[in-house]
Order: C-alpha cells, then sequence, then structure tokens
C-alpha cells in the first residue's frame, strides 16, 4: 500500500513535469531543460524505489510470509528474495522457542483427582513447522498471536487435562512427576499437530498445592509417620520380648545376676563425662538403677 500511494505520487508529478514541458515549448517559449530532466529524474527515483521494495531479506533459521492486500501469497525461505514491491513479508522463526508458564502469574492453575488445586510451573519448548507457516499466518496472521494465543492456551489446557488424572500426592512424588511432563508433552503433540506447531519437550518444574490440598497432604503424611512409627514400636516390643525369653532361658535374668550387671555398671561408671550418680543409689535387691531415699 505504501508502495503503490509512492508510486502514483512519483508518477503524477513526472507527467506534470513533463506535460509543463510539452506546453512552454508548443506555444513558442522555447525548450524548458530543467522540466523535462526534473521528469527524468522523477522516474529514474520511482525506479529505484521500485527496485529497492522489491528486495526482501529473511532471517535465518525463518520463513518469511508474503502478503498482498492482507492476503496470502507465499512462503519464502531464508536469505534475499525478490517479491512485488507491494507486496509485505511478516518472518515466523523457525527456532526452537521457550515458553515460561511459571509463577503465580503465567502458572497454570489445575484441580486434582477427587478435589484440591494448585499451580503447575511448566516450559513447553515449541517450534513452527516451516511447510505449515502458511496456514498459520491465515489463522493467527503474526508468530506472537500463534505463541500467545495457541500454544500458551494450548499448554494449558493439556496440563490441566493430564493432572486431573492424579491425586495432589502422586502428581509431586518425582515417578509421577516425569509421567506428567511426557503425557501431557503427547497430549500437546497430537493437539497442536495440524496447526504446524512442533512440541520438542515439557519439562515441569514442580507443582505448589492450595492451602487445602497441603494441609489434606500434611495429614497424609503424618498418618503415615504415625502407621510406621506403630509398626516400629511393635518390632521393637517384638525384639525385647525374643530378647528377655533367651535371657531367662540364659539365667542372665536372675537376682544375682542382675545385681552383678548393676556393679558392673557402677565400677564402669564414668563421673566426668556422665556426672555423678544420683543421691542415694543403690543396687539393693539385686535390680539394677534403682534409686533409695535415705
Amino acid at each position: 500500500m505504501v508502495y503503490l500511494i509512492l508510486a502514483g505520487v512519483l508518477l503524477l508529478a513526472a507527467a506534470l513535469s513533463f506535460t509543463a514541458y510539452k506546453v512552454m515549448v508548443g506555444v513558442g517559449g522555447g525548450p524548458i531543460p530543467n522540466l523535462k530532466w526534473l521528469a527524468v529524474g522523477i522516474v529514474a527515483v520511482l525506479a529505484v524505489t521500485t527496485l529497492g521494495m522489491s528486495i526482501t531479506i529473511v532471517g535465518s533459521r525463518s520463513v518469511g510470509i508474503q502478503t498482498s492486500f492482507g492476503k496470502y501469497r507465499d512462503t519464502l525461505n531464508s536469505g534475499f528474495q525478490l517479491t512485488p514491491p507491494w507486496s509485505a513479508t511478516e518472518e515466523f522463526s523457525t527456532r526452537v522457542q521457550y515458553l515460561d508458564l511459571d509463577g503465580e502469574k503465567d502458572g497454570v492453575q489445575v484441580t486434582f483427582k477427587g478435589g484440591g488445586g494448585g499451580t503447575v510451573n511448566a516450559t513447553p519448548r515449541w517450534r513452527i513447522d516451516p511447510d505449515k507457516a502458511g496456514d498459520l499466518w491465515k489463522k493467527y496472521k503474526t508468530f506472537d498471536t500463534v505463541r500467545d494465543k495457541l500454544v500458551n492456551s494450548s499448554a494449558k489446557d493439556s496440563i490441566r487435562v493430564v493432572t486431573a488424572n492424579y491425586t495432589p500426592n502422586e502428581a509431586r512424588s518425582g515417578e509421577h512427576l516425569r509421567k506428567v511432563s511426557s503425557q501431557v508433552q503427547e497430549d500437546l503433540a497430537k493437539s497442536l499437530a495440524d496447526d504446524g506447531v512442533i512440541i520438542d519437550s515439557i519439562s515441569v518444574k514442580g507443582i505448589t498445592l492450595d492451602q487445602r490440598s497441603q494441609d489434606s497432604l500434611d495429614k497424609i503424611v503424618s498418618a503415615n509417620n504415625d502407621i510406621e512409627r506403630a509398626k516400629a514400636e511393635q518390632e521393637r516390643a517384638r525384639i525385647d520380648g525374643e530378647t528377655a525369653k533367651i535371657r531367662e532361658r540364659e539365667g542372665s535374668l536372675t537376682g544375682a545376676a542382675l545385681a552383678r550387671y548393676c556393679l558392673e555398671v557402677v565400677n564402669n561408671w564414668n563421673v566426668d563425662r556422665n556426672g555423678a550418680l544420683p543421691a542415694g543409689f543403690t543396687c539393693a535387691g539385686g535390680v539394677p538403677f534403682t534409686v533409695t531415699n535415705k
């Protein structure tokens, strides 16, 4: 559009200059060289402008979308290209792009299986298929719109769909976190394949739970800890019981044996390290470590 306006102005100026020259010659005023050469100069400027606006340079690892009057015309490879001077070119990069879905603003809000929610922080890595760049332009017009309206929204949808199959505890575990990343990549690649967007990888960096989910998870962890503690205490009681039976069979639980053990402890007591024995301590009655009041 800019070229057409500029070309129209230059052609009009050249035509007026040449007409004025012919008129001056026709009325006998003699030739007016300045007007003649002015017209020639304007035509030369138009020719140079046309050539300059016909050369298009497409950056490396990019494709150019050539349009005329708002309509798609062709997809250009990188390098120097000759195009009609009235056409325009929009560059679409084919490099791998990084989309940061992170933090309170850009993180993905999700709902887990069984209730509760959280925020998933992830980084999709994607690129445009050069063979389908023209179709992308027809739908979205600019590269930024492809990134923001297509890839961004599709990535968030895939993350929500996949994480809905996991409980908060499952989704945050190392094993399932890798599964979440793999499944999101598969789902997103499938949904964007027809649009000409290739998904190289998805990195799920972490999941932050909301307060409700965190409280529920804390209760589960606490309950599991209580169970493990109870199992440990049962095992310790069983071992103590077995040990007592062994000692009883060996006669090491008789009064005399206990008294002897008590005396050995007293004889080997380290005052500097353990402090003095309690006042009134005695091995009376053959029971070790019995404190008697005097």
